[in-house]
């Protein structure tokens, strides 16, 4: 609560919004996979458990606290880093990463002002897949518009059963 701008929700996400994001995506397909803002590691958990075992998980926690906990989750995919998402291109070359298949996100964005949000977006959408999808949950539809200039589709869930009720906005450049 003393750090509003690192932490986007007062309750961790709930087991209804994480399965509306994670359906999104198709794990049959192989590629790896970004999770940005991950707090209390209740997407990341899912994440892990529907994964294949080739793939990587890369996680990026700003808050010291939530990092440290996700480091105790001990499955190899997985790679903690405590660092702002928006520095997650570094991360892509420094990990030798393919382009991520799918980028979940958990981020308060709302927070973000719009220069540091379309450089933000920018770059997602120039390292993700060309066949893959950026996941983002919010608690307004106010990002949508945010969300138009750097993808072709965006389409847009709703999740009552969270506190507070959010949507989940899916979004890809696919033809």
């Amino acid at each position: 609560m003393r750090k509003p701008k690192t932490i986007g929700a007062v309750t961790p996400s709930s087991p209804q919004l994480v399965k509306k994001m994670i359906k999104a995506f198709d794990f049959e397909k192989i590629g790896d996979i970004i999770e940005f803002g991950p707090g209390t590691g209740n997407t990341t958990k899912s994440l892990l458990s529907k994964m294949r075992h080739n793939q990587k998980l890369i996680v990026f926690e700003i808050h010291p606290v939530f990092a440290k906990n996700l480091e105790k989750i001990k499955d190899k995919r997985l790679v903690v880093i405590q660092n702002s998402a928006e520095n997650f291109e570094h991360y892509i070359k420094k990990h030798k990463l393919n382009k991520p298949l799918c980028i979940f996100s958990s981020l308060p964005l709302s927070y973000w002002k719009k220069p540091t949000l379309n450089k933000f977006f920018t770059a997602i959408a120039k390292e993700i897949s060309k066949d893959g999808i950026y996941i983002q949950f919010a608690y307004s539809l106010n990002r949508h518009t945010a969300l138009m200039p750097f993808f072709k589709n965006i389409g847009v869930k709703f999740v009552l059963m969270n506190m507070p009720p959010a949507f989940v906005y899916i979004c890809s450049n696919k033809e």
